[in-house]
């Protein structure tokens, strides 16, 4: 079978025993087929299925059972996991935003890719950054620091904020309007 009757413990590195596991995460985010974590470092950390790069690990048809660390030298703040892409919060003064996996509906809030297997700066101005991030199955939305709500990606079910419709998907973040009624 391939669930487990009992709790597993991820983090810990190729070879070692639970001893030798990671105990420092500090923030969670589960997609549909993979999970990623940040550790007090700063650190994320990735595992599960990565058909379209979700993992941030580049390209690879092979799932990662073990938990591997997400190349780079950005350090993160938070993290969130849609269907098959992930998205996270850079830590520091900065806190930009990073999304990478499959782009279906422009859920990576990055124009004119159909993936992305590594972190990728999405392209759009938040003067003083991002607080925080949520991912559904198509579509995210995050906060900035000034307190304005964007989204990107699919609007099938008016999950952008709008009638379905009235807004067609947005491949990069918008600002949220309230559409009237």
């Amino acid at each position: 079978s391939l669930h487990s009757p009992t709790l597993v413990r991820p983090g810990c590195e190729p070879g070692n025993t639970q001893t030798a596991c990671f105990d420092d995460y500090e923030h969670l985010g589960t997609g549909a087929f993979h999970t990623c974590a940040i550790r007090k470092s700063g650190e994320l950390y990735c595992f599960g299925g990565n058909k379209y790069g979700q993992l941030g690990l580049g390209w690879s048809a092979t799932d990662e059972s073990e938990t591997s660390r997400v190349p780079g030298s950005q350090t993160w703040s938070a993290v969130a996991g849609g269907n098959s892409y992930s998205c996270a919060l850079t830590a520091g003064t900065t806190k930009e935003l990073w999304c990478w996996g499959l782009n279906y509906d422009g859920e990576l809030g990055i124009p004119s890719v159909a993936a992305v297997y590594t972190p990728t700066r999405v392209p759009v101005a938040a003067p003083g950054g991002w607080s925080a991030l949520a991912l559904g199955r198509h579509h995210g939305c995050a906060i900035r620091d000034d307190g304005t709500l964007w989204c990107w990606g699919g609007n099938a079910y008016g999950e952008l904020g709008a009638r379905p419709g009235e807004a067609h998907d947005a491949a990069h973040p918008v600002a949220l309007l309230r559409v009237p009624r």
